[in-house]
């Protein structure tokens, strides 16, 4: 599942397993009522709640398409600052999931992610400089990319039963060694 369940406005603080899930998008619902649906119907069950996602996946997240847009000749790129999650290196997910599974975790509801959070501007500069990519980052608003969704923008996750994973700036460093 997804930080996008989340409403956002919780600024001072991560999420929790036990707060109230507000979605403010479509996406957010759909992942919310997939939620539910295994929930209700899935005796035994694992939902673990991801932000920020890096690093290979199936789908192409936000740090690959501005590192194939660098690829691409891009020397500036506009990047939100005001769009905090808990960045989250996908190979660090992957061992996680298979360690608590492997271990006899109880099904249930968890977050999981690095510790720590960040903006995504934070995020890419941290990227860039670790790849030392010559391309200039500047600081924008989420304002300053029209779109018809609702962002929200403050979504970094914590658990209160699972450990935190490394930093993410430690993910991030290990991300750099292998792309």
């Amino acid at each position: 599942s997804t930080d996008s369940v989340f409403d956002g406005r919780q600024t001072s603080s991560y999420y929790f397993e036990d707060d109230l899930a507000y979605p403010v998008n479509i996406y957010g619902a759909t992942k919310l009522t997939g939620d539910s649906l295994v929930q209700a119907y899935c005796g035994d069950y694992y939902i673990f709640r991801v932000s920020g996602l890096f690093g290979r996946s199936r789908r192409v997240q936000f740090v690959e398409n501005m590192l194939e847009r660098v690829r691409a000749g891009e020397t500036r790129l506009v990047i939100a600052d005001d769009i905090v999650t808990t960045p989250t290196h996908s190979y660090d997910i992957a061992r996680a999931v298979r360690n608590y599974i492997a271990d006899g975790l109880s099904p249930g509801l968890y977050h999981l992610a690095n510790s720590g959070k960040a903006s995504l501007f934070e995020l890419m500069q941290e990227i860039t400089t670790g790849l030392n990519l010559d391309v200039h980052i500047e600081k924008a608003s989420h304002r300053d990319f029209p779109s018809i969704a609702l962002k929200n923008l403050h979504t970094p996750l914590a658990s209160r039963y699972l450990d935190s994973l490394r930093p993410w700036q430690e993910a991030v460093a290990e991300y750099c060694r292998m792309v």
